[in-house]
Parts: structure tokens; sequence; C-alpha cells
């Protein structure tokens, strides 16, 4: 039963932990997008090509 337990607590503590970080990642991917969107245009046309790398 003590096990049983302590590995809910385990799992429950993961879920928050990860939850936590996951947010600060998306916020941090959202400003970098807007950031992107807003900043003048370069002149520079990128792409990605199907490997994910810019061209």
């Amino acid at each position: 039963m003590i096990s049983l337990l302590l590995m809910l607590v385990g799992a429950v503590a993961t879920f928050v932990i990860g939850w936590c970080f996951g947010f600060r990642d998306a916020a941090k991917q959202d400003r970098q997008t807007i950031d992107a969107l807003t900043a003048p245009w370069d002149g520079i046309e990128r792409r990605q090509d199907t490997d994910g790398a810019s061209v």
C-alpha cells in the first residue's frame, strides 16, 4: 500500500513539474513567434527544406 502511495505521489509530482516547465517553454516560443512576426523584414526570404534546415 505504501509503495502504491509513493508511486502516485511521484506521478503527480512529475506531472506538476512537467506542466510548469511546459508552460514556460510554450510562453518562450510564443514570444519568439511574436518577435519574428513583428520584426521588420530584412529582404531575405527564408524557407525550410524537408529536413528542417533553413535554406
